[in-house]
């Protein structure tokens, strides 16, 4: 009687498990189209930038001296995607960020609050994957001295899952920048360090004094996994993406330094 009652605990336990982990699957195969529905929308070119290719076989004079501002094939890419595509979808997209050849390739969202995006995905509609958003008390035009990004750490590696191999020398050495697409331009971020924070710490902090940045900075390198030999200076403007580690006393962080000069800026004169 007794190992039929145990046969029977074993195999509903079984059972949870088998639903729990298909609703995981699930999730994540949901997530994976949400990922390739903005990629096809984002991708399609834009037609008035259509219309001028095939009539002229170039693009206009003031974009071509743009170009050649920077040498970067990822700057030419993201500047042809379609974000006011995804924008009609749901109004708080405000770009897309990339680090080639990983799985973070996503739309940027920022929300009214922090919470919203960390249940919800870029159209806006529940999931529990969410989706990778900007702080919402930074400053919208990436102007704050640390621009924080959040996303979460899926097992799968989709979302931020994937920033905890930045603990790895060599995968900083293949994947040493981050991109993001705004409507003011295309902006390459040289990633400098990776850590685990605390929450609270100055890591945190966004609109830093002057006199505090210095601090910021040292913070950031010390703590390090990776060297990197880049040192951002005081006024200089960082990326900080954050996602969560599995102790909720840490969070991990990777940290780039924006290069202006490898950069589309579309206020350029």
């Amino acid at each position: 009687m007794i190992r039929k009652i145990m046969a029977v605990v074993f195999a509903l336990m079984l059972a949870v498990s088998l639903g729990w982990l298909g609703a995981i699957a699930w999730q994540e195969n949901v997530s994976g189209a949400d990922h390739d529905e903005a990629v096809q929308l984002a991708n399609a070119l834009p037609a008035t930038v259509s219309a001028e290719l095939s009539a002229t076989g170039k693009i206009h004079v003031d974009d071509a001296a743009r170009v050649n501002v920077y040498t970067d094939d990822q700057i030419d890419e993201l500047r042809d995607m379609d974000i006011e595509a995804l924008k009609k979808i749901n109004s708080e997209v405000m770009g897309w960020i990339r680090i080639p050849d990983t799985e973070i390739d996503y739309p940027l969202l920022r929300g009214e609050d922090n919470e919203h995006y960390l249940k919800h995905n870029w159209k806006n509609k529940p999931n529990s994957a969410g989706a990778i958003f900007m702080e919402h008390a930074n400053t919208a035009d990436l102007s704050d001295f640390n621009t924080i990004i959040y996303g979460h750490n899926m097992r799968s590696g989709s979302m931020f899952g994937s920033l905890k191999e930045y603990g790895s020398q060599a995968y900083w050495e293949a994947h040493p920048h981050i991109y993001v697409l705004h409507d003011n331009g295309v902006f390459r971020y040289d990633i400098f360090a990776a850590h685990r924070v605390r929450p609270g710490t100055i890591t945190y902090a966004m609109q830093i004094p002057t006199q505090l940045q210095a601090e910021f900075i040292c913070c950031a390198l010390e703590n390090s996994k990776i060297q990197t030999n880049i040192r951002p200076a005081v006024g200089d403007r960082i990326l900080t993406l954050s996602t969560c580690t599995g102790d909720s006393a840490y969070r991990w962080f990777v940290q780039g330094v924006l290069n202006q000069e490898q950069s589309y800026h579309k206020d350029l004169p």
